[in-house]
C-alpha cells in the first residue's frame, strides 16, 4: 500500500481510478469520432485529463502489486506522460483511445471481479 499526506491507499482504489477513466474515455469514443474529439477543445482536454489520471495513479501503484499483476501493461500506462506534453501527439492520443483502451478496460474489469 501507498502513504500518501498520513493516508493510506490500496491498489484496488487506484485500479478504481482508472477504472473510472478507462468507462469515460470509451463512452467518448463510442459517442464522438476520434477527429472530432481532437477537434473540440473541451473534449480534448477531457480526453487528456483522463489519459494524465490514468498515468499519476499507475505511478502510485506500488510494485509489488503491479509485479504479481502483470496481465496490466504498468510501463505503457506510465508512458502516457510522454505523449501528454505541451506538444501533444493526437495521433498517438486516436491511437490510444482507438486500440489499447478497450484491452486496458478488460483486463482492469477483469483485475476487480
Amino acid at each position: 500500500m501507498v502513504q500518501i499526506k498520513n493516508e493510506i491507499y490500496n491498489p484496488v482504489d487506484y485500479l478504481r481510478h482508472i477504472q473510472d477513466h478507462v468507462d469515460f474515455l470509451m463512452k467518448i469514443s463510442k459517442e464522438h469520432d476520434s477527429i472530432f474529439i481532437v477537434e473540440d477543445e473541451t473534449l480534448s482536454r477531457a480526453v487528456l485529463r483522463s489519459l494524465r489520471v490514468i498515468e499519476q495513479a499507475t505511478l502510485r501503484i506500488d510494485s509489488s502489486f503491479k509485479e504479481k499483476n502483470k496481465e496490466i501493461p504498468w510501463n505503457e500506462l506510465t508512458a502516457f506522460k510522454n505523449v501528454l506534453g505541451l506538444d501533444v501527439d493526437y495521433n498517438r492520443v486516436r491511437s490510444i483511445i482507438e486500440n489499447d483502451i478497450p484491452e486496458l478496460e478488460i483486463k482492469i474489469d477483469k483485475l476487480l471481479n
